[in-house]
């Protein structure tokens, strides 16, 4: 049984059988005021789904872009560079970004403190500010991320204010992975599990006739990715190696802006 996987399907099954009806600022969806997944990344496990076809080359391009960018806008042409195309929904007409998501200063300073003291309760990473709201392409959905050493793991808890259960958590699960597995690699502890909170949790209307049709489809086997453990400023997507990976046929669902 590929238990990350189920956990996610049944996350899926429970909006489906229990959400209500919103409206929200771009269309309607069915929606759970909370919700949570539990991930066992340990041993390499990689919790990409496998009951649809998924393309992790972007999502491991976009936490490369992320982890070695510097304080300030963000280029498109950064994120494409490696091989990550979707950020372009949201640029400016010179192509720039502004996002509050973790960049090279917030994996430094986490780095360094749990090398420092690995039993503080205090590593995390803030992500919502209201005074930069207005100034961004887009407010962060996943708000803060803590880690917690356990021996000799290491463990994350996601925070995430809004989660598009369809398109966004799939992919939110492969980086939260990414960012726990370089942390892990970077200090010397083992990754261990990630718990993943989600506030506005939803399927769009537009998007229900296929998430029926994921929690139809098998699931069986799990997928596994190896990391160069060298720095991460160092990091490009070659050294990201996804394994025995054999999805299902995609369902092609439209990306909201």
């Amino acid at each position: 049984m590929n238990w990350n996987e189920e956990a996610y399907r049944q996350l899926v099954i429970d909006i489906l059988t229990e959400g209500k009806e919103v409206d929200n600022r771009n269309g309607t969806s069915r929606m759970v005021p909370g919700a949570q997944i539990k991930l066992d990344v340990s041993g390499y496990k990689l919790p990409l789904i496998t009951g649809r076809k998924m393309y992790p080359k972007g999502i491991v391009g976009e936490a490369i872009t992320l982890m070695q960018a510097g304080k300030g806008p963000i280029h498109i042409s950064e994120f494409e560079q490696n091989e990550c195309n979707y950020w372009k929904l949201w640029s400016d007409k010179q192509g720039f970004l502004r996002i509050d998501y973790p960049v090279r200063e917030h994996f430094h300073r986490i780095i360094n403190n749990i090398k420092k003291d690995p039993r503080s309760r205090r590593h995390i990473i803030d992500l919502w500010n209201e005074e930069n709201i207005p100034k961004l392409s887009l407010p962060c959905c996943h708000t803060q991320y803590q880690f917690i050493v356990e021996n000799n793991n290491i463990h994350m808890i996601w925070t995430q204010r809004s989660a598009d259960v369809m398109i966004g958590v799939p992919a939110d699960m492969v980086l939260a992975t990414i960012y726990l597995r370089v942390i892990a690699n970077e200090t010397g502890y083992e990754a261990g599990t990630i718990t993943m909170n989600f506030g506005d949790t939803h399927i769009y209307t537009e998007h229900l006739e296929g998430a029926k049709e994921y929690t139809q489809r098998e699931h069986a086997h799990e997928p596994y990715m190896y990391i160069e453990d060298i720095p991460y400023t160092e990091l490009k997507p070659s050294d990201f190696v996804v394994k025995d990976y054999y999805p299902e046929d995609p369902i092609n669902f439209l990306l909201k802006e």
